[in-house]
């Protein structure tokens, strides 16, 4: 059973504690924050723009640096149009949970693969990504994460790399 929805104010409260040099504001009642994110020492720091409308799944975007597409890739992995990161499957998240604690651990576990897919050219964070539209049905899933728990940590691939 699901707690009480957060509100922006708090969700903006429990982002702030974890990452004290996240940018904040209010729009109509929605939340639209910036975090820096950097998913290794060696990864490149991402700025991350997340907007949390209260009740609805936050949606996320890296606003600097661009994201690149592969040489010969025609989309970029595991984002909706794009632009808007897929980090979890309908369900997983729901409005009691705190964006730090499970949105922003998940987009940094998004970069990493994405900075592996660059270097590979293999997306190795798993996930089903059926649907171009983040609101739209999935199909059934044998395996189901609970809402309340964070997905399991994925263990990286043997192969190598070219870097």
């Amino acid at each position: 059973m699901a707690g009480k929805p957060l509100s922006a104010a708090q969700q903006a409260n429990l982002i702030r504690r974890a990452f004290p040099d996240a940018q904040n504001r209010f729009l109509r009642g929605q939340l639209l924050c910036r975090v820096s994110l950097q998913p290794t020492r060696l990864s490149a720091i991402y700025t991350i723009e997340i907007l949390y409308r209260p009740g609805s799944r936050p949606s996320v975007r890296v606003a600097r640096p661009a994201l690149q597409l592969r040489p010969g890739a025609s989309e970029l992995p595991h984002t909706y149009d794009g632009r808007e990161l897929c980090l979890n499957l309908p369900g997983e998240w729901t409005a009691d949970m705190s964006i730090a604690d499970s949105t922003l651990p998940w987009t940094a576990e998004w970069l990493l693969h994405y900075e592996i897919w660059l270097a590979c050219g293999e997306w190795t964070g798993g996930g089903v990504h059926a649907a171009k539209n983040p609101d739209a049905p999935q199909p059934e899933l044998a395996l189901k994460a609970s809402p309340k728990m964070p997905r399991q940590s994925r263990t990286l691939s043997s192969r190598s790399c070219s870097l």
